[in-house]
């Protein structure tokens, strides 16, 4: 994240069992469109991530090389988006919404 100067846009916070990842707009407030565009980057490079990283022992190290590029990689598809300030003509469909939502 710091690498590809996104601080102020993808937030993370971690501690010793899980790390979760925010994903922002340009206004620096969650945005469900952008988090959207980062998982389906990640989903394109065959990681399937919902924003939460839950290590096991389970998971080998090529595994966590493949995470790790795939999150880099997905971070230059955001960073294009930040810069541009929307998420139009890189995402596919509509963004994900709350799972837990008021229904009116």
């Amino acid at each position: 994240v710091q690498d590809a100067r996104l601080q102020e846009y993808v937030e993370q916070r971690a501690n010793t069992w899980v790390a979760i990842s925010i994903f922002k707009g340009v206004d620096g407030k969650p945005n469900s469109s952008f988090r959207t565009l980062f998982l389906q980057e990640m989903i394109a490079r065959g990681v399937l991530f919902q924003g939460i990283v839950l290590p096991s022992f389970s998971h080998t190290k090529a595994d966590m090389d493949h995470f790790i590029k795939a999150y880099k990689e997905s971070l230059v598809v955001y960073k294009t988006a930040i810069d541009a300030g929307t998420t139009e003509n890189l995402l596919v469909g509509a963004p994900c919404k709350a799972v837990f939502r008021k229904y009116n």
